[in-house]
């Protein structure tokens, strides 16, 4: 029977025991705050596309822990693992909130979002002192 089909019937929830190990771990890195989904492309009555403020200053976030972690550009297949302990109950896509990681993190982890082959992404509600996102890269 597979996992998803465990999932539906509620016998099955996807902790970390349930989900392959991805080895060896590369770096890893806290961004503290409330975790944030990509927004949509804005554009202008001229027709310019732009990035929202809100979706910069998130992505700006991530760069920074990145670096003050000690981050540096990771050759080869890539696998992230991410978790987002949300302090509010707003509702957010987690593969949007993912993508804001993603995106953030290209160029900077790694040379193209291309190299990521593997994905695990869960979602905890907390008190909004304790909301962050925690970010796991390793290598395939």
């Amino acid at each position: 029977m597979s996992d998803v089909a465990w999932f539906s019937r509620g016998e099955w929830s996807p902790s970390v025991s349930n989900v392959r190990r991805v080895d060896p771990l590369v770096h890893e890195f806290v961004v503290v705050g409330e975790p944030l989904s990509k927004a949509r492309p804005r554009v202008t009555a001229r027709g310019h596309a732009y990035t929202p403020k809100t979706t910069q200053q998130a992505e700006e976030r991530v760069r920074e822990a990145f670096v003050a972690s000690g981050g540096v550009m990771m050759p080869g297949t890539l696998g992230l693992a991410v978790t987002f302990r949300a302090g509010t109950r707003a509702r957010r896509d987690l593969d949007n909130q993912l993508k804001l990681v993603m995106d953030a993190l290209n160029g900077l982890a790694y040379a193209d979002d291309f190299q990521v082959a593997f994905i695990q992404a869960r979602r905890f509600f907390v008190t909004k002192a304790e909301a962050c996102t925690e970010v796991r890269v390793f290598q395939l």
